[in-house]
Formats: structure tokens, C-alpha cells, sequence
């Protein structure tokens, strides 16, 4: 095991390197984790528990020294910590086939378990600048977000002979290649030789350049062999900066010296590789910015430089949460760039920083005078990139600039489709890629490219000032219409499945091609057409409002009467999907879903008549209308999914399971539910989540609610784990959401308070990001419950309240019965007895009516504490009846849960009235019932009351 000494080791003067870790490699001051070569996404406070603990493997660091350490300070639950670290281990283990990394010590804290193998570059040697030589570029005075790249080159400069820089204009390579210059020689040491190419017009006069650097007389055409001689008995370094306009140049001297000068190394700066054999590539990416809903923006180094440089100008500046949020979409926009970080900053003053982040909307110029002329402004670095570009480069560089974000190599070959054949175009692209102009990254299916923003930004301008625009524009919605539909027909269902999930990382480009289509000048009937091939991709990805937006324009369109009838089913039937859960049961919702199944029948489309049955059941079961769900599942059962496969019928046992548990029958509902979930696979994109919902979720949920009402809340609880773990897994966060809103309840029965609020807190989360207003409104109502049983009684009151009405004028009444009593429940805590026997004896009545017959038990015990609590003699009578009509049903319902709390409630009673003779038999019959639950809150108190009965 390395001490934690090693772990932080580094080269003299230089900042902490990486830390490696099997096939990982931690760079803390980048704020990276890689993979192999593979970049992994963590949240900022994962990735600082991370660095925390890797710094000091195999010692135990306590939760308190963490959470200060994270959250500098602050005062959070340990749950936030939990919770983060469980991101960490579940980050860690996807990547590393389950091997755990981080391991918990009950009572003391956490250790970091891997062996931490050092990264501790060696130096290379000082070497002497000769005399006469022109002067270095000053060390960099705050260098920000660099120390890992220093340290990484200090470690290639000490293997190999030759070390390029790679990188886009403006990302800091002159910067970087300084700093190491500085690093190597020391403030008064000898120091390498420089080479400033950006001066030079003529590739010829590069000999020239690199003799007078290293203070060589130039007198002949050709200086290269007396430099080469001047170098050979020497270990020099020797720094090429700016290499890319005269890279043949360069590389030719380069190989001169590497041969004729065998200790010598040289360190180049380029946006393309210099392609010499044994050379060594160092890609330097823009600053790590802040994705939108980071929490700590100022963690990273794309913010700290803003703000190390906007001090220059206003030295007291300090950032509220508002305005670091805000500087993090400035850096986001100029993709982390430091040269346009600094041309924005320099601007602050005037301009604030809502004037900035509306300047690179408009996608203003930025200047700055005191720059080297190439760096003045971005307008010039660009015109110095492009300037360099082969016709066809520049070409396809500007029909790049249609794509917003992420794009496959299919995308590209397809926008760029004019005849040229494709070996060219792979040629082109490689080539842009090499130059820095494109960004390639590795990714699960395959290669992914994108355009820096504001090369896109110069390049688009290019595009439009060519005239090119709505040409490619055209071709770009064709292109996703296309892709769409080929991944749809690939995947062999009508909803697309996996193959429209892959193409998730377009969905920037998806909502750029519809915008122009419904636009000014687009194209209408293509418009249509992406709409109904995008809409499963909404769905897969819980762009609900976003995909009623869509749909309803289509929908509005003369062109949707021209789509076959394939797509006007595809349109419909995701529409009707995303209505119920932005905007609840409403008729329009109905409609939508009636017409498409009209459709399906019509077209003899199978798969699309079981989504359909799907969505009306789930319709039905949203306003509690059990009845008609149970018809909606037979029909479906009878005249459908007999016909198909183990998962068709999966489908049916499912619908019919979760009603057996609202029915009362809770032993079926666990039988059916669990042949439905060995029917479903676990790799289920392609056949299971299909309509708004991950099926297995449902099936889940329902046997863990059922395991709770039988008697068995430990094994409901480990259920409920199970269905989040696995329903996050498979990152669907309309699944998720219903997963957690449909268990909390479990949690909230148990009286496993903080768990519940937990699920709920997340719950809320999602339902708020994702427009789910029927789930808010639902996560509103189950926080009034656990505001009740933790006893701030008027607080749970009005949000059980407002939950409820809210959810009726949605029409999602699923759950609104088990509520109503939980607001009468408090009501009675609160000494409120009337109303609470009112709303006991309403939701009575509409349980019977509806045939919701598990909760008949708790709605008649509940109608006799309420009576009970009224302490009048002629309800008495009334208040044992209910107690005892309760402790039947649920005796016979196999209930043992309700039946326990039947018992208590009257048992408690009778001790009140002076029968103290009957309570303790009758409790103690039902606690011999139990097997498990001990520390639940109804098994304790129940426990508590018995030993009171019989001391």
C-alpha cells in the first residue's frame, strides 16, 4: 500500500500529479477522472471525496473530517454524505466490473482500499541557455487549472525526445509550454531555448528562427547544420511555439536535430501534431467549466480564472450563488476557452454579468487591445485558423457549424452528403480533427465529435456570409429524420427501443433541426415528419412538456394529414403519453389515446394495441377507477397479448398484479407481478419501457407495497431498494420518480421517516425538472403525511390539503383515498375529531365505491378513533364497531399489518373504557402473528402497549 505521502509526490515546484488507481487516473488539479483515456462524469461533491480520500489510502477518514471537507463547513445530514459517496462507489464500479474502491467502517468513517500506484514524473535536468539568445516569455503569474498539464509534460519530457502540445486557438499553449520552461529552469537557473513562430510568413526562414534562438550567427541560407552542431553534445531544450502555418517547416528542422543531436528534446506547441516518429501527443482541453445545475460552480477552473482575472479590474470582487451560477454559463458558452475567459472577463466591469451572459447570446466580438495581434480578439484567432485551411476543410468546417453540440459520424457524413465521395469526407473530418478544429471523444457506440462554441459560432457566421445556411439547414433535419427512423426500423419495435436511446446525445441537434423547420423559411412537411420519428426519443429521455409542445405543433400542421399513418399513430400515441404526466387525466389526454388505438386497430398494429391498452389502463388507475382498469388489462389479455411473447404476457400479469394489490388480494398481486418480472428481461429498452414507464418499476412497487400490507415490512423495505437501485440504473427519470413516489409510502407506514423524506426530496426533484405537475402535486401531499407523524401537525395538514385538491383537478387519484385518511389521521392528532370523521367517512365511501378494497380496514379504523377521540358515551358503542369491522377485514384480507394496527387502536380503546381484561389477549394474538418488523413504529408501539396491559 502507498502512504499517502506517495500519493501526493510531485516534481519539485510543480503542483500534486495524478494519482493512479488500477485502470483509473485521478487529476486533482483538473478536477478529472479518467478511464483509461475516457473521461468520467462525477458531481463536484463526489469528485472532491474522491480526491480527499485517494490523497490518504488505507486510512480511515471520519464522516465529520469528510462533510468539512466537501462541503466546507456547512452543516448537512450525514444522508448527503451517504448518498454521495454511494454516487462515487456506483461511478467507480461501472468502470471497474464491480470492484470496490471505497469501503465504509461502521462508526468511523471511510477508507480509500485501492492501491494507489505513484505518478511522480522525474524532472528533467537543468539546462544552460546560451548566451545572446533572445529572452523567455515571463512565467505564467497565476497559472489556473494547468498544474496537472505541467506535470504530465515535465513527465513525457523526461521519456521522450520529442513532446507536442495540441490544442485549439486560445486554449493556452503558449501559457502552458511557459510555465514549463519556468518549472525546468527555475527563476535563476539556465533555462531552455525559445522559438516565437508566429512572426514568420515563410516556411524557409524557420532554420533562422531557431538559430537566432539559440543565439547561433546566421550566415547562410541554410543555418540548420551549424544549430544541429551547436546542439549535439548537449541536453537542450529547445521550444517550438505556434508551429501550425509552417508544420512542414518545423517538422523538418525538428527531425534534424533529433537525429544530428542526441540528448536534445523539443517541446512544441501546435494545433496539429508535428507526425515524427517517437513523438509524444499532449491534447490540452479547454478549462474544466460547470455543467448547468452544478453545485459548486466556483470549484471549478473555468470559474476561478473568470474570476482571477475579473479582479484585475475590480479586486474586491466576491460571487453570490446567483452570480457564480451565472459565471459558470458564461464559461460554458466559451466551452471553457481561456483566451475567451479572459476577453469576457476584462469586460465585467462594464457590462455585469448579466450584460456578458446576454453579449455571447447574441454572439458578440470580444477584444482585447493589450493582446499579441493574433489573440486581440477571437475573430482574429479564428481567421488565423481558418486562414490555414484547405477549400475543402473550410467547406466542411462551415457545414459542421449547422450541428449544436454533440454529433455522430453517420450525422456528419449525411449533412455532408454532396456527391464527394465518403473516403474524402473521412478524410476532411480527420484532418479538422487533427487541426483542433473538431473535437473527437470516445464514447459507448462509437466516436462523437463536436465544434468548440465559438468555433461554431466563426464558422456559422462563414456559412451565412456564403449563402450555405438554409441548404444545410434542410439537409440537417432530413439527416435526424433519418436516423430516426432507420434506429426505430433497426430495432424492430414500433417504438424504437434501443436504437432511438442511442441517438440521446443528438437530442441538442434534434431540437435545432425542428426549430428551424417550424421557423421562418424551414420546411413544414419535414418539420411533421421529425416530430412524429423524435417523439419516442422525448419520451426515452422525460422531455415531456417538451414533446407536448412538439407534437401539438405538428398536430396544428395542414402537412400532418400527408404522414402515413404509422407516424400520425407514433405522433398521437406519445402525445397522449406526455399529456398525462405534464398535465394530468384530462379528456384531451383521453382523446389522444382513443384515436391512436382507433389507428392501431386499423393498421393491425399488435405492439401498438398492447401500448395503447397500456396507456387507457393506466388512465383508468390514475383516477382510481380500478373496475375499468381491470377491463382495460382483460381485453388487452383476451384479444392481444396471448398472441405474442413470454413479455407480452408479462405485460398482462403486471396490470392485473398491481390491481390484486389495490383490490385487497395481496398474495395474487405478489404472484403475478413476480412471474411478470421473470418474464421481463433486465436489458429491457427495446421491449419494456415503452410507454412513459419502466413496467418492472410497476411490478415492483406493488410487491413491495403488498409485502408491507401482509406483515413483512423488512422484506418491503429491502423491495424498495431494489426497485430504486435498479430503476436508476437504467436512467429513466419518469420511472425513478414514480418508483420513489410509489414507495415512499412503504418508508412513511414503517415509520422510517428519513427515508422517506429522502425519496420524497429526490422525488420532488425529479417531478419539478421534468414538469411532472401531477407528481409534484403528489410528493406535496405525502410530505404533508410525513410533516404529520413527525408531529408538526399543522404544517402536514396544509400540504395533505393542498396535495389533495390539487391532484383532483388533475384527475390523478391513485392515491388519494390512502391520503384522505392520513389527513384524517392528523386531524385527529390535531383534536380535530368532526372533520376528521368527515373526510374518514367520505373516503369510506368512495373506497367501497370503488372497489379499493385494501384499504377498507384502515378507513374503518380510522372512522373509530376518530369517534373515539370524541370521548361521547353514544359514539362508543360505534367507535368499538368500527375497530373491530377493521381487525376483521384485514384478518381476512391476510392483511396483518392493518389487522396490527386494528388491534392497537383497540386495545387501547378497551384500556380506556375500564376492560382491561379483554385488550391484552386480544393484542398479544396478533403480535405472535409477527415474524419481523421489530423496530417498525407500529410493532413498537403495539409492543409498548402490551407490556403496559400486562405489567
Amino acid at each position: 500500500m502507498t502512504k499517502a505521502s506517495d500519493a501526493k509526490a510531485g516534481p519539485p515546484g510543480a503542483a500534486r500529479p495524478e494519482i493512479v488507481f488500477g485502470i483509473f487516473t485521478l487529476l486533482p488539479e483538473h478536477r478529472r477522472l479518467l478511464a483509461g483515456s475516457s473521461v468520467i462524469k462525477l458531481g463536484s461533491r463526489a469528485l472532491d471525496l474522491l480526491i480527499h480520500l485517494a490523497s490518504r489510502p488505507g486510512e480511515v477518514i471520519s464522516h465529520r473530517e469528510l462533510t468539512a471537507a466537501t462541503w466546507a463547513g456547512a452543516q448537512v445530514e450525514e444522508s448527503n454524505l451517504r448518498f454521495q459517496i454511494g454516487q462515487l462507489r456506483k461511478a467507480l464500479a461501472e468502470h471497474a466490473g464491480g470492484a470496490e474502491h471505497v469501503t465504509s467502517v461502521p462508526g468511523r468513517g471511510y477508507c480509500f482500499t485501492a492501491t494507489v500506484t505513484p505518478a511522480a514524473p522525474a524532472q528533467p535536468g537543468p539546462m544552460i541557455r546560451p548566451a545572446g539568445a533572445p529572452l523567455l516569455p515571463p512565467e505564467p503569474s497565476n497559472l489556473i487549472g494547468r498544474s496537472a498539464d505541467v506535470g504530465i509534460l515535465l513527465g513525457c519530457l523526461a521519456r521522450h525526445r520529442l513532446v507536442t502540445v495540441v490544442g485549439t486557438g486560445g486554449v493556452g499553449k503558449t501559457t502552458l509550454a511557459a510555465a514549463v520552461m519556468h518549472r525546468i529552469g527555475g527563476p535563476a537557473g539556465p533555462s531552455p531555448s525559445f522559438v516565437d513562430l508566429t512572426t514568420l510568413d515563410d516556411p524557409g526562414l524557420v532554420p533562422s528562427a531557431v538559430a537566432t534562438a539559440l543565439g547561433v550567427p546566421v550566415g547562410s541560407a541554410n543555418p540548420m547544420p551549424q544549430v544541429v552542431k551547436v546542439l549535439a553534445d548537449t541536453d537542450a531544450l529547445l521550444v517550438l511555439d505556434n508551429c501550425e502555418h509552417v508544420i512542414d517547416a518545423v517538422a523538418l528542422a525538428a527531425e534534424a536535430i533529433l537525429r544530428g543531436a542526441p540528448a536534445a528534446r523539443i517541446l512544441a506547441t501546435s494545433r496539429e501534431p508535428l507526425r515524427l516518429s517517437g513523438e509524444a501527443v499532449h491534447h490540452l482541453l479547454p478549462l474544466a467549466a460547470p455543467f448547468a445545475d452544478a453545485d459548486d460552480p466556483l470549484a471549478f477552473s473555468a470559474v476561478q480564472l473568470f474570476c482571477d482575472r475579473a479582479r484585475l479590474q475590480s479586486p474586491d470582487l466576491a460571487l453570490d450563488p446567483a452570480q457564480a451560477r451565472l459565471v459558470g454559463e458564461i464559461c460554458r458558452q466559451v466551452d471553457g476557452l481561456p483566451l475567451a475567459i479572459e476577453l469576457v472577463a476584462a469586460r465585467m466591469r462594464t457590462l455585469g454579468l448579466a450584460g456578458l451572459v446576454e453579449l455571447l447570446r447574441n454572439g458578440a466580438e470580444l477584444a482585447h487591445r493589450s493582446a499579441v495581434p493574433r489573440h486581440r480578439s477571437l475573430q482574429a484567432t479564428f481567421d488565423w485558423s481558418y486562414a490555414l485551411l484547405s477549400e475543402a476543410e473550410a467547406r466542411t468546417l462551415r457545414t459542421l457549424s449547422i450541428f449544436t453540440g454533440h454529433f455522430s459520424l453517420n450525422a456528419a457524413l449525411s449533412v455532408l452528403d454532396d456527391g464527394t465521395d465518403r473516403s474524402d469526407h473521412l478524410e476532411v473530418l480527420s484532418a479538422l480533427a487533427d487541426k483542433s478544429h473538431l473535437v473527437l471523444e470516445a464514447a459507448q457506440g462509437g466516436a462523437r465529435y463536436r465544434l468548440l462554441q465559438m468555433t461554431r459560432q466563426f464558422a456559422l457566421r462563414k456559412l451565412r456570409a456564403a449563402g450555405e445556411e438554409a441548404g444545410i439547414a434542410r439537409r440537417h433535419v432530413a439527416c435526424y429524420a433519418g436516423l430516426l427512423e432507420g434506429a426505430r426500423a433497426a430495432s424492430g419495435t414500433r417504438h424504437g427501443g434501443d436504437g432511438v436511446a442511442a441517438l440521446a446525445f443528438e437530442i441538442g441537434n434534434v431540437r435545432a433541426a425542428l426549430v428551424w423547420a417550424f421557423g421562418p423559411g424551414g420546411d413544414a412537411q419535414l418539420a411533421v415528419r421529425l416530430v412524429a420519428c423524435s417523439a419516442p426519443l422525448f419520451l426515452h429521455l422525460s422531455l415531456l412538456a417538451e414533446c407536448v409542445d412538439w407534437t401539438g405543433r405538428a398536430l396544428g400542421a395542414k402537412e400532418f394529414t400527408a404522414l402515413g399513418p404509422k407516424l400520425r399513430l407514433e405522433l398521437k400515441a406519445a402525445r397522449s403519453v406526455a399529456l398525462r404526466y405534464t398535465r394530468g387525466n384530462g379528456e384531451d389526454a383521453r382523446t389522444a389515446l382513443h384515436e391512436a388505438l382507433d389507428l392501431a386497430e386499423a393498421e393491425q398494429d399488435l405492439a401498438y394495441q398492447i401500448r395503447l391498452l397500456e396507456g387507457l389502463y393506466i388512465f383508468a388507475l390514475r383516477l382510481a377507477d380500478f373496475k375499468a382498469a381491470m377491463a382495460y388489462a382483460e381485453r388487452g389479455r383476451a384479444s392481444v397479448w396471448h398472441s405474442l411473447t413470454d413479455t407480452g404476457l408479462a405485460t398482462g400479469d403486471w396490470m392485473v398484479g398491481v390491481l390484486d394489490h389495490f383490490m385487497g388480494r395481496q398474495a395474487e398481486a405478489r404472484l403475478r407481478c413476480g412471474h411478470a418480472l421473470r418474464n421481463f428481461p433486465l436489458q429491457r429498452r427495446p421491449e419494456v419501457v415503452r410507454f412513459g414507464i419502466d413496467q418492472r418499476m410497476l411490478a415492483h412497487c406493488a410487491i413491495a407495497r403488498a409485502l408491507w400490507v401482509q406483515g413483512l415490512p423488512d422484506q418491503a423495505a429491502t423491495a424498495v431498494d431494489g426497485v430504486v437501485r435498479e430503476i436508476d440504473a437504467i436512467g429513466h427519470p419518469v420511472s425513478l420518480c414514480t418508483a420513489l413516489l410509489w414507495t415512499a409510502p412503504v418508508a412513511l407506514w414503517s415509520g422510517d421517516l428519513d427515508r422517506a423524506a429522502e425519496a420524497l426530496a429526490t422525488g420532488r426533484v425529479l417531478a419539478s425538472r421534468h414538469s411532472l405537475v401531477p407528481y409534484e402535486l403528489l410528493a406535496r401531499a405525502l410530505t404533508g403525511q410525513l410533516h404529520a407523524l413527525r408531529g408538526v401537525l399543522e404544517s402536514g395538514i396544509a400540504l395533505l390539503s393542498e396535495g389533495l385538491a390539487g391532484l383532483v383537478e388533475v384527475s390523478h387519484l391513485t392515491m388519494n383515498s390512502a391520503l384522505q385518511l392520513a389527513l384524517a389521521e392528523a386531524l385527529i392528532e390535531a383534536g380535530r375529531p368532526g372533520e376528521a370523521l368527515a373526510e374518514a367517512g367520505s373516503a369510506l365511501v368512495r373506497i367501497e365505491r370503488d372497489e379499493e378494497l385494501t384499504l377498507v380496514p384502515e378507513a374503518w379504523r380510522i372512522k373509530g378513533r376518530a369517534l373515539a377521540a370524541q370521548e361521547a358515551d353514544r359514539e362508543a358503542e360505534r367507535a368499538e364497531e368500527a375497530f373491530r369491522h377493521a381487525l376483521q377485514i384485514a384478518q381476512d384480507q391476510g392483511a396483518l399489518s392493518y389487522r396490527l394496527r386494528a388491534a392497537t387502536d383497540l386495545a387501547e380503546y378497551l384500556s380506556r373504557r375500564g376492560r382491561t381484561g379483554e385488550a391484552p389477549g386480544l393484542l398479544s394474538h396478533v403480535c405472535d402473528a409477527l415474524t419481523e418488523g421489530r423496530s417498525t413504529r407500529d410493532v413498537l408501539r403495539a409492543t409498548r402497549l402490551l407490556e403496559r396491559l400486562t405489567a
